[in-house]
């Protein structure tokens, strides 16, 4: 009986520990879902700040990096990256206006490291607000590491994808390709955080460009 009892605790207990990283991944799951589900519903916050930033990676999230300076959201944009003779050409196409100006940033090479510089400029400049653009699919992962790096620090930052316009909210899931960019960054987050993880054991970023390894593209 004593036998039997002993045999019920230990299979209790294996049990128990097979079910806890279960329920855990279950729980990591759906939080994903639905900060995703967040913030790809409430990507077009038109709203003035103190500088655009612009997660490069198509000429979409540029222009409208330049659409949102030209309509006096803001006087700041930074682009990340972008050369200066880039953006020499991002002016000549978009549209120059005298009454803002660039700020530079032509180090990142993921969206991890645009989080990493533009924290560091937000910071030396003593904004308290900025107006996140990338693309929409792009932008549960963009803001979450952003957010990440600002946590604590009190400085808003508002998303406006690049489909967005000031009436018109766009259907993330309305396409199959859509989807699918939606699904990959959902699947990237997890190279983001592995990059984030070997900042911090590192104390900084890698010399060799992860972007090269397909976990970590953009």
């Amino acid at each position: 009986m004593k036998d039997d009892n002993k045999d019920q605790r230990g299979g209790k207990r294996k049990l128990r520990y097979f079910l806890i990283p279960i329920v855990f991944v279950a729980f990591v799951f759906f939080a994903q879902v639905i900060f995703f589900i967040y913030a790809l519903s409430e990507s077009c916050q038109y709203t003035n700040a103190d500088a655009v930033v612009v997660f490069g990676g198509g000429a979409g999230r540029i222009e409208k990096g330049y659409e949102l300076i030209s309509n006096g959201y803001s006087k700041h944009l930074i682009i990340s990256p972008a050369k200066p003779v880039s953006l020499v050409k991002y002016d000549n196409k978009y549209g120059w206006k005298k009454n803002f100006k660039h700020i530079y940033e032509t180090k990142a090479r993921t969206t991890f490291e645009n989080a990493i510089y533009i924290k560091r400029l937000i910071e030396k400049h003593h904004f308290t607000s900025v107006l996140l653009v990338t693309s929409t699919w792009h932008m549960p992962r963009s803001y979450l590491l952003l957010k990440t790096q600002l946590f604590f620090s009190g400085i808003q930052i508002y998303r406006v994808g690049s489909d967005c316009s000031s009436n018109l909210r766009p259907s993330w899931w309305a396409t199959p390709q859509i989807r699918k960019f939606v699904y990959d960054e959902f699947i990237q987050l997890w190279g983001s955080v592995g990059e984030y993880f070997i900042y911090l054991l590192n104390g900084k970023l890698p010399e060799k460009n992860l972007k090269e390894m397909a976990v970590f593209k953009r």
